[in-house]
């Protein structure tokens, strides 16, 4: 795919932890929600509702890392991660996101490990970026060879 906007998750019955390496603050999470009536009306109500925008601009934006606890906040409007209440979650959450990024070899593991240098998450995300540019331009190439016409039919 063309995926520019890797995230990771784990989540227990009590907490939902996510992992947001692409998340630098000023890069906007791209999705084809952006583009439904539902939105547009948020963008529009967050104008003037200073929660909503808050809400809209988390999710725009995301975090590195964001901690729920589903239990409690099912719609996962108060990000936990900061809260000291909850730090105990956190490493546990964690191992649990590592382990199956180490199972299933996710070429992700690495930034994870690192996901407090800002510089190995950006380095891998522009890579991503770039991957992903490629892909989508040999997707066009492809697309654009089968609308043009073959040599034979050109003769015919």
């Amino acid at each position: 795919g063309a995926s520019r906007d890797p995230m990771r998750a784990v989540q227990t019955k009590r907490y939902l932890y996510i992992f947001n390496p692409w998340s630098n603050g000023e890069r906007v999470f791209a999705t084809a929600t952006t583009g439904t009536v539902t939105y547009r009306r948020l963008v529009d109500l967050a104008k003037q509702d200073n929660r909503l925008a808050k809400r809209l601009d988390l999710y725009k934006h995301r975090v590195p890392e964001e901690l729920y606890d589903v239990a409690n906040d099912p719609d996962c409007l108060h990000n936990l991660i900061d809260e000291s209440g909850h730090q105990a979650a956190l490493p546990s959450l964690r191992s649990e996101l590592e382990g199956w990024m180490k199972r299933t070899k996710d070429p992700m593991l690495a930034v994870f490990q690192k996901r407090n240098d800002v510089a190995c998450r950006e380095a891998y995300v522009r890579k991503e970026e770039e991957e992903a540019l490629e892909r989508r331009k040999q997707r066009r190439g492809k697309q654009r060879s089968k609308r043009a016409p073959s040599k034979q039919s050109a003769r015919l």
